[in-house]
């Protein structure tokens, strides 16, 4: 029987199938990005929502460095799988078994490439003015490709793979979807204390017993 280096066991599944996974966010709800396009620079952030149209047509494509011709996985073949969560835009993929897929896989793992970025066109957006600064959020969009690559616009977007960092990944999930859920019942229950103590109130006043409203 082989023995496996355990360090590298713990981060690297292999270049089996169920070993080219990928997990990671595109970008994150409101979170800025500064973008420059030639004399012009203003910051964008998107909306949840933002991509939930194209998430239905079931036509948007990983790639490698934006390049089309590089497409690692893809919608229409089962292989990206694309949640709009609470947190942003999240990509679950399987890497085709190409070079292209290759180079990815090999870049995922030794942490040269670390990011998402998207290609996108048709954006539905809000403009408005912060301290001078030009922000716009954008509401709606058509979303081409979403591609692994080296400087992200958008800092917040990440992507892992390896079984070690595939579990962090999914556990940090875990712990935010818990910390949501919390928080939204102490919500429900300060919304239905306030109801029942407003209920009270006002039937005190109704039958005489709350003292005077003047």
């Amino acid at each position: 029987m082989p023995v496996l280096n355990s360090a590298v066991s713990l981060m690297d599944e292999g270049f089996s199938r169920t070993g080219r996974r990928v997990l990671g966010y595109a970008l994150r709800w409101n979170e800025p990005a500064h973008i420059a396009k030639g004399s012009s620079t203003f910051v964008e952030i998107f909306r949840s929502g933002a991509f939930a149209k194209s998430i239905a047509n079931k036509a948007v494509k990983l790639c490698l460095e934006h390049d089309t011709d590089s497409v690692i996985a893809s919608q229409s073949n089962g292989t990206l799988c694309l949640v709009e969560d609470l947190v942003g835009l999240r990509i679950d993929a399987t890497i085709a078994d190409s070079i292209d897929g290759d180079e990815a896989m090999a870049a995922v793992r030794q942490r040269s490439k670390t990011g998402l970025s998207i290609s996108f066109g048709s954006a539905v957006c809000e403009w408005q003015n912060f301290n001078g600064t030009r922000t716009r959020s954008i509401t709606n969009c058509d979303l081409v490709e979403v591609s692994i690559c080296r400087n992200p616009a958008y800092g917040s977007s990440e992507i892992v793979a390896g079984a070690m960092r595939i579990n962090r990944f999914l556990s940090a999930i875990d712990l935010s979807a818990e910390r949501n859920r919390r928080l939204f019942e102490a919500e429900r229950r300060l919304v239905k204390y306030r109801y029942e103590i407003g209920s009270v109130h006002d039937a005190a006043i109704i039958t005489g017993r709350g003292g005077s409203i003047f």
